[in-house]
């Protein structure tokens, strides 16, 4: 009898210690963000950056076609309907006015973690 009670007392242990593990995995990330930044450059084109969060502050992001070069945007509206097309979807916006005239602008993107 108190061998059964102790080996049922050891396969109840387990049992807790393995629901502690898989309640200790931390939530799941749902959804990804990006930050698609816009500048006007002088010849009237867009040059878009996209922030993902994982790269370096000063490293290149912008973004770049199948050929590795920059893609050229006529306006963000071009940028944004590219960044769609590729799953994102808008989520807010909002320009920042340089000193030196102009605006920035920033546009908040979400899509579906993989």
């Amino acid at each position: 009898m108190r061998k059964v009670t102790s080996c049922t007392l050891g396969i109840v242990g387990l049992l807790l210690v393995g629901v502690l593990l898989a309640q200790d995995a931390g939530p799941q990330q749902t959804k990804e963000y990006c930050l698609v930044v816009g500048h006007e450059t002088i010849t009237g084109k867009v040059k878009v950056s996209v922030d993902f969060g994982t790269q370096s502050r000063y490293a290149n992001r912008l973004l770049k076609g199948a050929d590795g070069k920059p893609i050229k945007f006529e306006s963000m509206v071009v940028a944004l309907n590219y960044m769609n097309a590729d799953g994102w979807e808008f989520v807010s916006a909002y320009p920042v006015s340089m000193v030196t005239g102009g605006s920035v602008y920033h546009y908040l993107m979400q899509r579906r973690a993989e």
